[in-house]
């Protein structure tokens, strides 16, 4: 097999990768089997190119044509039919004339087997064999101008697709689509039409390798901006199944596009006659859906009219429905059946003895409630909508004080949806669950660690849920920086041995290119050859002393030293144009640092090197170097796990205006290699924090995306001011 072919090999298996993940989205939808159907097509034709090229003989290759021409033939009509269904053109066409799409590929495969061959013979090239067309027969020029017509048809309608779109998501897949098959069509047509035209070419076919750049564009399309997932029809009952309101959705037009069982059960409509009906159909007395959104009303009282005319009181919701891009798609309507309230309201003359009873004991519970060390929050079972906390639940969740719940928090936010559904659905079986390790959002959208237990209650004659909230974040953060420490040791002591050995290596080599440089000294070409080969041991060499900078092996010197002059020279080598605004704030008198003076110049110029990259050389680097006392009482580090010694430590904070770092990047920050950069070694900050943890200090890291990255460095400080 030689290059060519398995760049075809490859190939065959990328589509039908890519046709799988598109089916596993939505196995159910049309528009999916169908671009599966059409990988499948192009895997077919890959593979069948892959064996020709790389075929032991003519007659094989031939052979392999012969066997797979169908595919050839035919490739262009599904192709089209998909462009057609994702481009909302098929619509407008009746279902026999899709099924004309097909029918030219399919006579001109017959034709191929009739005499009217379009490849006359293979002749083998350093590539492998490369096709002879027969350009005596019109059926060459006729395919010629059959994939022509169906593949620049296609280009068409993602053009008008993405000039129609309305969202910012469809414009995108619109986009990224059109880019991708363009730039695909364009080279699968110029080296597999164009030049085998013109007989300028002694390539192998390469069509179905280019192709490979749209099937690449639309399996981005499908992970970053959703295509191919189902659709309303299909998501909602997976979403709303248990959902015991009456619950429609509704296009923005009002049609109503799904309405769930409860909606079926009190109108008596059939679930085929519900899609042919209209919000105002269900409720006449009430506004449109799209007036009561403008109007702001959360819910009105209105009557639902059902199918054998009764009306139905209820009380209907309707908000607005959006995808992830925020784009308006329709309308959510929940109308819930006022008449089992009704009823509740005539029995309660019959049971206002027992409620002053039951008063008087839920005055007892509230009390022990509001008083309670833990954080406590009753819940509504079924909207799961907070109806009370306690004042340690508040400062949990950061709540601001006197603030109302339905405004701030109405909800527990669970950071894990999968989690939240399993532990609801373990409390209806079980009624009672304790010490359930759960994540919640806090109010300021930072991330908060409980062990919640829960438990059903009675409050005010209705059922109720009380959950408990024991906090763990800070013991989590303790196991994990544990575990952070033994991986980071591990690894050390790994790149240690093999730096030191590494380096020796490195020594002889260097040492015989310098002789051989000796040896070599009127021959030009040998002798550059090997000054570059003496330019990348330099550079191994470079990465062995990182390496060495985070074993056990290096040590620092410790001695009085002065960080605000090693702050100043690193900030001239790391940005030596002056490209970059800084901003040195220091405290007086300022207490010298107890270090090695080279290791931590090379501590601040890896900081600064990142800060510039991170502002692509434009912005802001503020630097606040302050004494600091661990064990000051307005220390901010009281609220968090002791990780140094007390003392006395000189504190650096520096902050870039950059673009910040990702969230889920920060716990790997400092771990060996990793980097977000295309040439970085993902080593400099794993110096960083070797040699501050070396110097018996800490590096702390925090950042917001689009705002700006802070790291804060605590060294130990000396006894002494410098001069």
């Amino acid at each position: 097999m030689n290059l060519f072919s398995y760049f075809s090999f490859t190939a065959a298996f990328f589509y039908l990768f890519i046709g799988i993940y598109a089916l596993l989205q939505d196995y159910r939808g049309f528009v999916n089997r169908l671009f599966f159907f059409l990988t499948i097509i192009f895997s077919l034709w890959a593979l069948a190119n892959s064996i020709a090229i790389a075929a032991e003989s003519k007659e094989t290759a031939y052979s392999t044509y012969r066997f797979f021409s169908w595919v050839f033939f035919l490739f262009p009509a599904p192709l089209l039919h998909f462009s057609l269904r994702i481009c909302r053109f098929h619509a407008a066409m009746k279902s026999r004339y899709i099924a004309l799409l097909y029918l030219p590929g399919l006579v001109l495969y017959l034709l191929s087997h009739t005499g009217f061959d379009i490849i006359s013979s293979f002749h083998a090239t350093g590539y492998g064999w490369t096709l002879e067309y027969n350009r005596r027969t019109p059926l060459y020029y006729l395919n010629i101008l059959h994939y022509s017509v169906y593949l620049f048809t296609s280009i068409l309608l993602y053009i008008h697709w993405f000039r129609r779109s309305t969202s910012n998501r469809e414009k995108k897949q619109a986009s990224i689509i059109l880019l991708t098959f363009g730039i695909g069509l364009f080279l699968s047509m110029l080296f597999g039409t164009i030049l085998p035209l013109l007989q300028q070419t002694v390539f192998p076919p390469l069509a179905p390798v280019f192709m490979t750049i749209w099937i690449f564009g639309i399996g981005y399309a499908i992970l970053k901006y959703r295509l191919l997932y189902p659709g309303l029809d299909i998501a909602a009952p997976t979403i709303l199944q248990h959902i015991y309101d009456t619950v429609l959705l509704c296009d923005r037009e009002g049609l109503v596009l799904y309405g769930n069982k409860m909606l079926m059960d009190l109108s008596g409509y059939h679930t085929t006659e519900i899609s042919r009906l209209k919000f105002m159909d269900l409720f006449p007395e009430a506004s449109s859906a799209q007036l009561l959104t403008v109007q702001n009303q959360s819910s009105i009282d209105t009557y639902l009219y059902a199918r054998d005319s009764q009306e139905i009181p209820v009380q209907l919701s309707v908000s607005k429905l959006k995808d992830s891009h925020d784009d308006e798609v329709g309308f959510v309507c929940t109308a819930h059946d006022q008449r089992p309230f009704q009823n509740l309201k005539a029995e309660k003359e019959m049971h206002r003895s027992t409620a002053a009873a039951l008063r008087a004991s839920e005055e007892k519970f509230m009390k022990a409630f509001y008083l309670s060390p833990i954080g406590m929050a009753i819940l509504n079972p079924e909207t799961q909508h907070i109806e009370e906390m306690n004042d340690n639940g508040r400062v949990m969740f950061q709540i601001p004080e006197n603030s109302h719940m339905e405004n701030t928090h109405p909800f527990l936010r669970w950071a894990n949806s999968s989690q939240r559904n399993y532990f609801f659905s373990l409390l209806s079986q079980t009624g009672r669950i304790e010490t359930f390790s759960a994540s919640f959002i806090r109010y300021d959208n930072s991330q908060l660690e409980v062990l919640v237990s829960a438990d059903q209650i009675v409050s005010g004659g209705l059922p109720h849920l009380m959950f408990y909230f024991f906090d763990i974040t800070q013991l989590n953060k303790l196991e994990t920086d544990l575990i952070n420490l033994q991986k980071f040791e591990t690894v050390a002591l790994m790149a240690g041995g093999i730096a030191h050995d590494f380096n020796n290596l490195l020594t002889s080599i260097r040492g015989n290119i310098n002789l051989s440089k000796h040896y070599l000294q009127g021959d030009s070409e040998p002798l550059e050859m090997l000054s570059s080969a003496e330019g990348a041991c330099n550079r191994a060499v470079e990465l062995t002393s990182k390496l060495l900078s985070f074993s056990k092996y290096s040590y620092p010197h410790k001695q009085p030293v002065d960080i605000l002059a090693i702050i100043q020279e690193s900030l001239e080598l790391s940005d030596p144009a002056n490209k970059l605004e800084t901003s040195l704030q220091a405290d007086t008198p300022l207490l010298t640092a107890k270090g090695d003076e080279v290791q931590l110049l090379q501590v601040f110029n890896n900081l600064f090197i990142n800060a510039k990259q991170a502002m692509n050389d434009e912005g802001i680097i503020q630097i606040f170097v302050r004494s600091y006392s661990n064990t000051d009482s307005y220390s901010p580090r009281r609220q968090r796990v002791q990780t140094i010694p007390l003392g006395e430590y000189i504190m650096v904070t520096i902050h870039d205006s950059g673009t910040g770092i990702p969230p889920e990047q920060i716990h790997f920050l400092f771990d060996p290699y990793f980097t977000t950069k295309e040439q970085g070694t993902g080593l400099g900050l794993t110096v960083v924090y070797s040699i501050v943890r070396k110097h018996g200090g800490e590096v702390q890291v925090d950042s917001t995306p689009g705002e700006g990255t802070t790291f804060t460095i605590y060294l130990p400080a000396g006894d002494e001011s410098p001069s």
